[in-house]
């Protein structure tokens, strides 16, 4: 038995966990999440899977102490720098139980891209969301070709890298424009999904839309099935693409001209990666 405990945000987790969990599907066996992240609710099949146990996770307990409150309990109990020192010491005294304490890019399951339908499943948000970004998707598609979705990270990206990824409204607008170029003949919209709020007028000229009551779990399921994503090095976008089979374009230089050839399907982590860090 394998205990995971993945570190970092949400897609970070999705990306990590997907490699041991693909081992899991594949040998038929299950790895164990004491604290799982906050977006679980949202992904009821991984919830209910046989290869993943979450043993402390309870909806009776989330009903009563709040479900925000006893997901973020299970974090600072059980996920903590002390606990996860501890966990290291015991569990080498337990035989056929293993500890993994696992960041990005730390394993490579040669089995993710076998089973990648089966993670996409698991990975799957609740049908009330696929619902809502799918009927409103459809809506869109009634008078526009092509739907892009457009990743505007910032937040903490203010920070990270010296701001080296953190992209103004004006150099989003610049990718857009040279976006449409690419399809002269073609009606787009693009469709923003930001971890702040976005003023979608500004950008002048672009066909541009937000989900109605936005969520990260509805904005990450918009961008998987979106026909093209544009966005900083992200694993959020990054996720989007593999779980969609859409081609992402990562904007690692604002003023590069955008082409097709620049789009490529994200496959893992490390096509992902490629000499770049990656945040959530």
């Amino acid at each position: 038995m394998k205990i995971v405990q993945a570190g970092g945000q949400t897609c970070n987790q999705f990306w990590i966990y997907s490699n041991y969990i693909a081992d899991a599907l594949e040998n038929e066996t299950y790895i164990v999440i004491l604290s799982p992240d906050i977006s679980i609710k949202d992904y009821p099949n991984l919830l209910k899977s046989d290869h993943v146990k979450f043993p402390l996770y309870s909806k009776f307990l989330c009903s009563i102490l709040g479900y925000k409150f006893y997901i973020l309990f299970l974090q600072k109990v059980f996920a903590n720098k002390y606990s996860l020192k501890f966990y290291k010491i015991i569990f080498r005294l337990l035989p056929f139980v293993s500890f993994i304490e696992a960041r990005m890019g730390m394993y490579k399951s040669k089995f993710q891209l076998i089973q990648k339908e089966n993670i996409k499943f698991l990975f799957s948000p609740d049908s009330v969301v696929i619902t809502a970004v799918d009927n409103y998707f459809v809506s869109i598609k009634r008078k526009i070709d092509l739907i892009v979705g457009v990743h505007i990270r910032r937040g903490d990206y203010k920070e990270w890298m010296n701001g080296k990824y953190y992209y103004s409204d004006e150099e989003y607008h610049k990718v857009m424009l040279q976006m449409q170029k690419l399809f002269p003949n073609s009606n787009i919209s693009f469709f923003i999904s930001s971890n702040e709020n976005i003023d979608i007028t500004y950008f002048e000229g672009c066909s541009c839309f937000i989900m109605p009551e936005s969520s990260a779990c509805k904005d990450l399921y918009g961008l998987s099935i979106s026909d093209y994503i544009i966005g900083p090095p992200s694993s959020f976008s990054g996720w989007a693409s593999f779980r969609g089979d859409v081609p992402l374009y990562i904007m690692s230089n604002s003023t590069t001209d955008i082409k097709l050839d620049n789009f490529r399907n994200i496959q893992d982590y490390w096509s992902l990666k490629k000499n770049e860090e990656v945040q959530m």
